[in-house]
């Protein structure tokens, strides 16, 4: 046991060359009843059996499950997932079977009001839950690979693009970085988009008296406040044409020049920037100056997806469940039911983790009004669903997993499945947050 919350099962698989065990298996994400410590518990047997019987790998006190409840079996090319004549049933991806399915990692089992998912190697999840809550990245195996570029490009004089689709939290892990980097000045924001195409100058660069309408006095621009510390350009991507060589300028010399004045100022500070545009598109369109991405890309970091990364959407739900239900002072505590969790962990979330949150607010607020102490689907507003609702992106994700799954992670074999070059699947696992070893 490698903490309180998680426990490993010893079982007989072949190892990697590098001594690691290969270890798919399955994940319990939330229970509803039972010990709370057996809710965080990863397990990587041949067969997993699940239910509220001591003897079985899975064994959480829940008087919805079945004493055997359920079974799924890890096969050298496939993983099966089978319902013991349950008296609740189990659910495959929100909707109830009888008998055998196929399943592939990514895939979330509902048994009676324990929430599990399939994962491609348990290995992975040592120490989960706790290594999934390093703030302020949270998150698990997916997130981890982020900190560990972090940590490594903190020390590093080197300037660092951060992409990732909107709200996946590329400002926190800016400040994350700024952080381990041990720098004595400040962390300063500019958010690109925010900033009129007439002001930009002035305030990056600052100005003097006079400079132009409005300019009472000498200003400090924001490459000068963030000295010994480090400049976080938000959305760069949205930077107008007009204004990129003078950034570069700025960027290559560490000089820059208030409006209104001829005197050059040396600024010592690290920068990083985000986008949630694909740049190297942008240059290719013109859109985007080549020596600029080229600059501001010394080293690139990608955040996937929140639903690359479905392990975290229940530690994000206990964080913002309990940030949110403080200000509701005088309302009782309120739980999630394992219905809500499953409903969560299906979602496509487009918006992320900031599209987390705000349906959380919004469920909780519901429930207040109601007085009721459990949330329940009927709390969420409308979301949309992912994969085995075939909605676009994510029925690409299912396919891209499925091919993965029946090709052994096999990138070639994959793109033949899949009817596309195998340069397409890897701009794809790129984009999803997979890694195809995961598959092997």
């Amino acid at each position: 046991m490698s903490d309180q919350n998680t426990r490993t099962l010893k079982e007989n698989r072949p190892k990697l060359k590098s001594g690691e065990a290969i270890r798919p298996g399955v994940l319990v994400l939330f229970a509803e009843e039972g010990s709370a410590e057996l809710a965080r518990v990863h397990v990587g047997q041949l067969e997993t059996t699940i239910g509220r019987q001591a003897d079985q790998q899975v064994f959480i006190e829940d008087s919805s499950l079945s004493r055997c409840h359920a079974v799924i079996a890890f096969g050298p090319r496939e993983i099966t997932l089978r319902d013991l004549g349950s008296h609740n049933g189990t659910q495959l991806n929100g909707s109830r079977f009888h008998g055998e399915a196929k399943v592939v990692p990514g895939d979330v089992v509902r048994c009676g009001s324990t929430v599990l998912m399939v994962v491609p190697d348990v290995a992975a999840y040592k120490g989960w839950p706790k290594s999934a809550l390093v703030e302020p990245l949270l998150g698990g195996p997916v997130m981890e690979q982020v900190r560990r570029r972090l940590d490594v490009l903190a020390t590093q004089p080197v300037e660092v693009l951060i992409c990732g689709e909107s709200g996946t939290g590329k400002d926190v892990a800016a400040r994350y970085l700024h952080t381990r980097s041990g720098c004595k000045g400040d962390y300063v924001p500019l958010n690109c988009a925010a900033v009129p195409e007439a002001l930009f100058e002035a305030e990056l660069f600052g100005a003097t008296k006079g400079a132009f309408t409005g300019a009472v006095a000498n200003r400090s621009g924001l490459m000068q406040a963030a000295r010994g510390g480090t400049l976080f350009l938000d959305e760069i991507g949205e930077l107008p044409l007009s204004l990129q060589p003078k950034l570069l300028r700025a960027v290559e010399l560490r000089e820059v020049r208030q409006v209104g004045s001829n005197q050059l100022q040396h600024v010592d500070l690290r920068l990083a920037a985000a986008t949630n545009r694909d740049l190297a598109q942008e240059v290719e369109c013109e859109r985007f100056r080549a020596d600029l991405y080229h600059r501001l890309c010394g080293a690139q970091v990608q955040i996937p997806p929140l639903r690359a990364r479905r392990d975290d959407i229940v530690i994000f739900a206990e964080r913002f469940l309990a940030h949110h239900q403080a200000s509701f002072q005088s309302a009782p505590a309120v739980c999630m039911s394992a219905a809500f969790v499953e409903r969560l962990l299906l979602g496509a979330w487009k918006g992320n983790v900031r599209e987390l949150e705000r349906m959380l607010r919004e469920a909780l607020v519901q429930a207040t009004m109601e007085q009721q102490t459990c949330l329940q689907v009927e709390h969420l507003p409308a979301i949309s669903l992912a994969g085995a609702q075939g909605e676009g992106e994510d029925e690409e994700i299912m396919r891209l997993r499925r091919a993965l799954t029946t090709a052994g992670g096999n990138v070639s074999r994959a793109a033949a499945e899949l009817g596309m070059r195998r340069g397409r699947v890897y701009e794809l696992l790129k984009v999803h947050g997979l890694v195809a070893e995961d598959f092997r």
